[in-house]
């Protein structure tokens, strides 16, 4: 078999396992080395990402707005916005580890577990946002994020590869998921702080 085929063929074996959305879900419950937990606290380019939402927030929220990040990891991005004078945040992440680590060190509510499960355990906020995490949700969870989406009251900001279309990562339309949803852009940023260029931020507002 050519060198090509058998890349191809390899190629299609692990996006086929990936159709399964258990399999996408069990790699960031319990990730391998390269996504441990230490590698989400203190990186430059992560202070980097974290200070750009938090600039971004600002500009929309009010300080008493109730914020909810999905997949928080250990709570680097809520530590920011707390610091910035937020205080109101909860979050939902995947990994049981990183959960109980953002629990500890914010004590804030972080609801455990992937959003397929825990979609109803989520309340109601003003803000939802997710940096480098839709992404990876499984395409098969669309509906799941669509109803994460309409639990906001006011904003949706995505931080998010949208281009990528490999192994644990899904290109989404967010602005045609958003807009399902009711909600209509107001900012697109390209060039993030922090982040390559396949990166997008885009904030949508409620429609009135």
């Amino acid at each position: 078999m050519a060198k090509c085929s058998i890349l191809s063929y390899l190629h299609l074996s692990w996006r086929a396992i990936l159709r399964d959305r258990a399999v996408s879900q069990g790699y960031w419950i319990n990730p391998p080395e390269e996504n441990q937990l230490y590698r989400y606290f203190g990186s430059v380019n992560a202070g980097k990402r974290s200070q750009y939402l938090v600039g971004l927030i600002n500009k929309y929220a009010d300080k008493n707005d109730h914020i909810f990040e999905l997949g928080c990891n250990v709570g680097r991005n809520l530590s920011y916005l707390i610091n910035a004078g937020f205080d109101n945040v909860s979050g939902l992440e995947i990994n049981p580890r990183a959960a109980k680590v953002a629990k500890f060190v914010l004590q804030k509510p972080i609801i455990c577990g992937a959003l397929e499960d825990k979609i109803d355990e989520v309340p109601q906020f003003d803000i939802v946002f997710t940096m480098a995490v839709m992404m990876h949700i499984h395409p098969s969870s669309i509906d799941f994020i669509e109803r994460l989406i309409k639990k906001s009251r006011k904003l949706v900001i995505t931080i998010e590869d949208e281009t990528s279309d490999r192994a644990r990562s899904f290109a989404k339309d967010y602005l045609k998921i958003a807009r399902k949803c009711e909600f209509d852009q107001v900012q697109k940023d390209n060039h993030l702080p922090g982040l390559n260029n396949r990166y997008v931020a885009r904030v949508f507002e409620k429609r009135t």
